[in-house]
């Protein structure tokens, strides 16, 4: 594999240059990455992000903003593709989070617009796409969930939010849509320990609409297992409703009809039961644990009873231990909390007394005070005082010193100033004398006339 990689990344070599411009427009990446291998497009990623780095230049950090926009809408065309290229996806989603940290604003503006777009959706009541469920995903890996109000993912949780409680369930894969924002909101409670409880909500009702060997038509009415030639159902694992959301196409009509079968239906009641079981754990520590959790506990017995006694009762025998383990945590939750009447009762305060003590054998000075760190604390007060009055004697001492020798430098070169001064108005008042009296420094007398 090593070998073919490298014979992949040489022939990209020949065809596109090393240095490689930061695509401006949404066209000219595609042609970049179109009828490449994943080694391929690796490699031009890297190449664009090694030529056009952020901290060089103002152009750069422009061309990056653009570039931010183009990878989220690739990667979102990328997800609408059946079946879904996961392997081109795991490329592209490192190049965004890097991105991302360097765009930081650019980034929350983007990720803005795009939830404008997918709440305009939610107002028309349709459940979110494939692409925008890979955009939620994604939103929700690239920023920080335990900053407060955060500008995109706060928005993210509400939309999500909105779609469980106003949106009906008309079909198999608006169930299947509904459970896997459930799983979004799952995530992120697990690491910011935010509350959805439009998702408990949300399934709480999808297991009061659980119909084992009905023929009703309803959303989670299970059919009654044929007699004859009945097929054998996949083991657990094998239907995957979070990946059936992603892999299917709804022009498909085969890939339709499977939202409809029985082995979807038993396996979305499973992933409901996987779910709560996660949120649950992610709530434990919330003192309203056990009361919002107890209606989805019981619909979890109800729905695990109704299909235990069911022709599919040897397919579904995890859902009884996961209720009777729901059942066990909420009621160790209700146990373990603290009552009402000691949360709010009122500890009695000790009275202080102010009985005086007298001490035998008293000596000046010593510290009698029986509880030794309030006494060491004492003592190390008195001790910084000392120290910081010896301080501020030694450093006065030190500043009129400081001064004397400042002032008696100041003097002499004053006087010595002086000095000059005096010598030059001698001199000068000879040369006057002089001149005066007609040169010879005073010798010769000029005669009147």
């Amino acid at each position: 594999e090593e070998a073919e990689e490298l014979a992949t990344t040489a022939q990209l070599d020949s065809s596109v240059p090393f240095v490689i411009e930061t695509p401006a427009t949404y066209a000219d990446f595609s042609e970049l990455m179109t009828g490449r291998n994943p080694a391929q497009q690796a490699e031009i990623l890297r190449r664009i992000r090694i030529s056009n780095p952020v901290s060089l230049g103002q152009q750069n950090r422009k061309r990056a903003q653009a570039f931010y926009g183009i990878l989220l809408q690739f990667f979102s065309n990328r997800c609408r593709e059946t079946p879904l290229p996961r392997e081109a996806l795991d490329l592209i989603v490192p190049e965004v989070h890097t991105l991302t940290a360097e765009v930081p604003l650019y980034a929350a503006t983007v990720a803005r617009a795009r939830l404008d777009q997918m709440h305009r959706r939610l107002l028309r009541g349709e459940w979110p796409t494939k692409q925008m469920l890979g955009t939620l995903e994604l939103f929700a890996e690239l920023f920080d969930p335990l900053q407060p109000r955060h500008p995109v993912l706060t928005p993210v949780t509400l939309l999500i939010s909105k779609w469980l409680l106003f949106t009906p369930v008309r079909s198999g894969l608006d169930l299947a849509k509904g459970l896997y924002l459930v799983k979004i909101a799952k995530k992120y409670a697990c690491q910011s320990g935010t509350v959805v409880p439009e998702s408990l909500r949300f399934l709480t009702s999808v297991l009061g609409g659980v119909r084992a060997d009905s023929s009703d038509g309803g959303v989670l009415c299970v059919q009654p297992r044929a007699k004859k030639r009945a097929k054998k159902r996949p083991a657990k694992g094998d239907v995957s409703v979070t990946k059936m959301v992603m892999e299917c196409d709804a022009a498909d009509a085969v890939q339709a009809e499977a939202f409809d079968s029985a082995e979807f239906k038993l396996a979305s009641i499973e992933l409901v039961f996987e779910l709560a079981e996660g949120l649950l754990g992610a709530h434990r520590k919330l003192p309203s644990a056990p009361e919002l959790f107890q209606p989805l506990g019981s619909a979890m017995a109800a729905a695990a009873e109704g299909v235990s006694t069911s022709s599919w009762a040897k397919e579904a025998g995890s859902l009884s231990p996961a209720a009777q383990r729901m059942e066990a945590a909420i009621l160790d939750l209700t146990l373990s909390r603290r009552s009402l009447g000691a949360t709010f009762k009122e500890q009695a305060k000790q009275v202080k007394q102010y009985n005086p003590r007298f001490e035998e054998d008293y000596v000046a000075g010593k510290d009698y005070d029986v509880d030794r760190d309030r006494s060491d604390r004492k003592r190390l007060r008195r001790d910084l005082k000392r120290e910081k009055r010896g301080a501020m004697r030694e450093l006065r001492k030190d500043n009129k010193f400081l001064a004397t020798v400042k002032n008696r430098e100041r003097d002499q070169t004053k006087e010595d100033l002086q000095k000059k001064y005096n010598k030059q108005f001698h001199f000068l008042e000879q040369q006057q004398s002089d001149m005066r009296s007609g040169g010879q420094k005073g010798m010769i007398k000029l005669r009147r006339k």
